[in-house]
């Protein structure tokens, strides 16, 4: 049984079989070795783990599928790392598909010998690259000045297990200490074998809807695995009945609990169960619109090529009515969910006049900018410009912002609404713009703020091509100056009055 909880294996062990070669004698191989002593010093702190590795792979029909489940549906993947590593195409595949998980707290490296980048092809490179931010056991020392490298081989030299354990003791610790992590994220079983269910006190519930095979095994559980180690309740915490009659309760009931709903729009429509005319995706968002429409996240991928025209109809529906509505990078979302689960700031507790908080001085000028976190050290020259040489009263809408406030909080009172375009993907941008479009729609007995799009450094292509009658847009591919900036700022003037 897997020590924790909803995965197959609680580790993936991914290396090159020649890193495992036999030997003419009976001793264990290096991997073998390896994985031996994970388990017997997890097996000393009272834990049994299940732990795969392919002993022999046998290509056939299917294993790349096989393969990418195991991994998905391990709790802790490791590679050892080596020049056989480097060079094989299925451990750079496994690694690859590991990455694409976003679970990098849940992967670790093993060096079982040093990489030579001078004989590695680029695409090796960028990928092995990524390994080096990992949690790390070397097993060989490297004698830059000589030129020399003393490695490990306990296969061969039984004087070299003493060291081997040593220095893998301290990864194996890391290892249960994780797989605890995990493990407490999850529901465990009573001595019965009944589920029982674990609610923390003033622990916080938030609706991760199903979603279509395509973003069930990556993208939910990335996002369902950052939700729980978080400390947050993450519903629906058992399989949804695929009984139309039993479906819509067990959903109201998941929602009427939860803070947030985030849906997770994939490329297909869904599953439609008999008895129900619309798939679980679709049903999931309408019911979530009805019990908290405020409290709803909509994503898609970028790139995302939509299958049949059901699902090209509700994605149309979804850009239409959801409040926060985003087509953008997976990181990209999480950001989202942090800013909308932040708490409120504190009340101020003691009296502040106008003349120090221009927040109440009604005659100064409000701008909201949205730039994205990528883009905040290229925005600082015209932050620096709006906020000290006009004297613009800034609202950020940025995951680090001290105060964090959603879209509508930000435009409600804003004079001007500023989109800043950068080193960020166009998606992004399309996207922000579009829900700023659909925020400033609403906004009734005052005037529309002033909004613009400041396009920066670098130059591309789709930059060069922005133009539009009815939206300002500012070009500017060099270092900041005020001029760059100068229309946007006599537009807001002139919206506010003249005013400073």
């Amino acid at each position: 049984m897997c020590f924790v909880p909803g995965y197959e294996n609680d580790i993936f062990i991914s290396y090159a079989h020649n890193d495992n070669s036999m030997h003419t004698d009976d001793h264990r191989n290096w991997v073998s070795l390896l994985e031996n002593y994970i388990r017997i010093r997890a097996r000393g702190r009272g834990h049994e783990l299940k732990i795969y590795r392919d002993v022999q792979l046998n290509p056939f029909n299917g294993v790349n599928q096989q393969l990418a489940n195991r991994i998905a549906n391990s709790a802790i993947f490791i590679c050892v790392a080596s020049p056989n590593y480097a060079k094989s195409n299925w451990c750079l595949w496994e690694l690859e598909q590991a990455f694409k998980l976003e679970r990098s707290d849940s992967m670790l490296r093993i060096g079982k010998y040093p990489l030579d980048d001078s004989e590695l092809q680029p695409k090796q490179n960028e990928l092995l690259s990524k390994t080096d931010h990992l949690l790390e056991a070397r097993f060989y020392t490297l004698d830059e000045s000589k030129k020399s490298v003393d490695d490990l081989q306990p296969e061969l030299f039984p004087e070299h297990l003493t060291e081997f354990y040593k220095r893998l003791n301290p990864i194996v610790d890391k290892i249960i200490s994780r797989l605890k992590e995990l493990r407490s994220a999850h529901t465990p079983p009573d001595v019965n074998g009944h589920s029982v269910e674990v609610v923390k006190e003033n622990q916080v519930a938030i609706y991760l809807a199903e979603t279509s095979k395509d973003l069930a095994d990556n993208e939910r559980e990335s996002v369902r695995s950052e939700l729980a180690q978080f400390n947050y309740r993450v519903l629906p915490d058992k399989p949804l009945p695929r009984e139309a009659s039993k479906l819509e309760d067990a959903i109201r009931q998941c929602l009427q609990q939860s803070k947030l709903s985030v849906h997770l729009i994939g490329a297909s429509y869904g599953d439609v169960l008999d008895g129900e005319d619309r798939s679980i995706p679709h049903l999931q968002y309408d019911l979530a619109e009805e019990i908290n429409k405020q409290g709803q996240i909509v994503w898609l991928p970028p790139d995302l090529t939509l299958k049949g025209k059901l699902q090209q109809n509700f994605v149309t529906h979804l850009k239409n009515t959801s409040p926060d509505y985003s087509q953008t990078t997976l990181e990209d979302l999480k950001s989202i969910i942090r800013r909308k689960l932040a708490p409120p700031p504190a009340p101020v507790s003691w009296p502040v006049s106008p003349k120090e908080d221009g927040d109440d001085d009604p005659n100064q000028i409000k701008v909201c900018l949205f730039c994205h976190e990528q883009d905040q050290e290229l925005a600082g020259p015209l932050y620096t410009h709006l906020r000290f040489e006009e004297g613009f009263k800034i609202n950020l809408s940025l995951p680090n912002a001290q105060r964090p406030q959603t879209h509508q909080q930000l435009l409600q009172d804003s004079d001007g609404v500023l989109l800043f375009y950068g080193e960020v993907e166009e998606n992004w941008v399309v996207n922000k713009w579009n829900i700023i479009r659909r925020h400033l729609a609403t906004i009734k007995d005052r005037q529309t703020p002033a909004h613009a799009i400041f396009a920066a450094k670098p130059p591309t292509r789709e930059k060069g091509l922005l133009s539009s009658k009815d939206l300002m847009i500012l070009k500017h591919f060099d270092d900041f100056t005020a001029e760059s900036i100068a229309p946007f700022v006599q537009k807001v003037r002139e919206a506010k009055g003249g005013l400073r």
